[in-house]
């Protein structure tokens, strides 16, 4: 299905702290539909970035990226190509509540694609993927799908899809598998020249479930460097049925509490060795060494602090934490879009300019949010922005900077994140407050970098 929010024939675009919550729907799409740009080149995408967000309690799961139909395998025209996408430092959790048979981040056709540094858990299916296809598609096409008589309707391909160099490394994924079954914390399909899965902390899944999962088609793929700590059938499985060209797979130096697995040095091509299987939980220095350092890092450990609301069928009396959700409680038909024509905008102060807006109103209080902007010649190491409120408002709370007020005078500075912009660049925080009758915007705000 599309995503709630889609990336189509666009490049060098970033997604950084937001929070995709009680979605009912995939959260993000990046190149997966090619007709969500009117040139039907839609699913060109490259160079996105996701980093930093929260996604959680939607119907589906957190991102796809990369299509599934022939073009997006195959291209017919070079600009269809997905590349360079990276998700890095995202928490994703409590997905798929509605569509089960999903994973957190699934590049199907991709060239270069990075997850790294994610938590990921509480997950009824995968805990996270890349490819597509059951190599059907791969060059040569696959004996298993010629038996079934595929390619009496689509095409024997010769040459290699654009499925390579896809990595996953350094997440902690753990809570995963917890209702369907014939699934792994992590999971491939078909070839992919270069992919490498390393450095991953993998605890806790549905029992008799897979560490590792080279399902169907699945080639020229290491797994190095990984911890499996749970209840395994097999700690890496290889699906060779059917006559399929699952093989050429490395597994090396991982350890993992079950020692099972039918990737065997030799077979298919396939090359295994180093790995350790670990009793009463003696996990020697190496593998406590790949536990700590997966998952999100240091300077991204606060988004886990944040309170994130979980659905619910009666709107709420005061605004939830979640920018988000101020249309759910909302009883105006249609929000306010902003109280003036143009935002309030400081002349530049020293090296920055601030551009206020009302995102959303309701009785007695409403959502706004500040855009800073670097106008100077050289980077910030931080600013602050500051104002007064025409008509007495208060904010009850702000996200993205550290707020004071005293009456109606505001002041909001920088958080640890976000006070470092480049020449031209910008960041934005938002609020929530109160007001009380009009509420109308401040005449100037005053922004100050240093």
């Amino acid at each position: 299905m599309p995503a709630a929010v889609q990336v189509s024939a666009a490049n060098t675009i970033s997604f950084v702290r937001d929070r995709f919550l009680n979605l009912g729907q995939t959260a993000l799409g990046i190149g997966n539909d090619a007709n969500a740009h009117a040139s039907g080149v839609g699913l060109g995408a490259s160079s996105i970035t996701v980093t930093g967000n929260v996604f959680a309690y939607s119907a589906a799961g957190a991102v796809v990226a990369g299509g599934v139909q022939a073009d997006a395998h195959h291209r017919s025209d070079s600009r269809m190509v997905n590349r360079d996408l990276t998700f890095t430092n995202n928490l994703v959790h409590d997905v798929g509540v509605d569509y089960r048979g999903i994973t957190s981040f699934l590049p199907t056709y991709v060239t270069n694609a990075t997850i790294s540094h994610n938590e990921i858990y509480n997950m009824p299916y995968l805990g996270v993927a890349f490819g597509y296809g059951w190599g059907s598609n791969d060059a040569g096409g696959s004996p298993d799908y010629t038996n079934r008589g595929l390619y009496n309707y689509q095409p024997r391909y010769s040459t290699a899809t654009t499925a390579s160099n896809n990595k996953i490394t350094q997440n902690y994924v753990h809570d995963v598998m917890q209702q369907m079954n014939d699934g792994a914390c992590v999971y491939t399909l078909s070839a992919n020249p270069g992919g490498q899965i390393s450095g991953n902390y993998c605890l806790r899944a549905g029992t008799g479930q897979f560490g590792l999962y080279f399902d169907e088609g699945s080639r020229s793929i290491t797994a190095t460097n990984n911890v499996f700590d749970g209840s395994w059938w097999m700690f890496a499985h290889g699906n060779y049925q059917g006559g399929n060209n699952t093989g050429a797979l490395t597994v090396t130096n991982n350890w993992a509490s079950s020692g099972s697995t039918d990737v065997t040095n030799g077979d298919r091509g396939n090359i295994a060795y180093g790995n350790t299987t670990v009793t009463n939980g003696n996990w020697p220095t190496g593998a406590r060494s790949v536990m700590s350092a997966a998952g999100l890092e240091a300077a991204y450990q606060d988004i886990k602090n944040e309170t994130v609301p979980s659905p619910s069928a009666s709107p709420s009396a005061s605004p939830s934490a979640s920018p988000s959700f101020s249309p759910s409680f909302s009883p105006s038909p249609s929000p306010s879009a902003s109280p003036s024509s143009s935002p309030s905008q400081s002349p530049g102060g020293r090296g920055c300019a601030a551009a206020y807006r009302v995102v959303n109103e309701w009785p007695g209080g409403f959502q706004g949010e500040v855009t800073v902007r670097n106008t100077g010649a050289t980077a910030t190491a931080s600013w602050s922005v500051s104002w007064t409120f025409p008509n007495g408002q208060t904010i009850t709370q702000v996200w993205n900077g550290t707020l004071s007020q005293s009456g109606s005078a505001v002041l909001v500075s920088n958080v640890s994140y976000n006070g470092a912009l480049g020449a031209g660049a910008s960041t934005t925080f938002g609020f929530t407050g109160s007001s009380s009758g009009s509420n109308g915007a401040p005449a100037s705000l005053t922004c100050t970098a240093s």
